[in-house]
């Protein structure tokens, strides 16, 4: 199951600690619907709307402004931060603190090769475990 990287100086960062308590909501909950889905740092307007009960278009504003989030169809470019892509925002460097959707599946694949070898590892002659 995929997992959020969280460091413990995360809500002492400039750039956190300058938020409001709604924005900090926001780009916290963001993240953990972004590690649970593994998008990839990838948030629609409607699932980020969704994401605090204090929901407002400034937050918004706020995060962008912030350097925490890139506007719809905008990134930077880099390795931990890849290209926009129409119709999301995009959480600014999420994957250089998080797994990749590609990482996770190569993961999940591994672990279940695994698990079939020892299962039949173990199986008795009617290849039951």
């Amino acid at each position: 199951m995929p997992y959020l990287n969280l460091d413990d100086d995360y809500p002492d960062h400039p750039k956190v600690e300058a938020l409001t308590d709604p924005a900090f909501r926001l780009h916290t909950a963001a993240m953990t619907f972004c590690a649970k889905f593994t998008t990839d740092g990838f948030i629609s307007p409607s699932q980020a709307s969704k994401r605090t009960t204090t929901y407002r278009p400034r937050l918004l504003t706020e995060l962008i402004d912030g350097g925490l989030w890139h506007d719809q169809g905008d990134g930077c470019g880099t390795k931990t931060c890849p290209p926009g892509r129409a119709g999301f925002y995009l959480l600014h460097d999420y994957l250089q603190w998080n797994k990749s959707k590609d990482w996770w599946e190569k993961k999940r694949r591994k672990d279940a090769e695994r698990l079939a070898n020892w299962r039949a590892s173990q199986a008795g002659g009617d290849g039951r475990v």
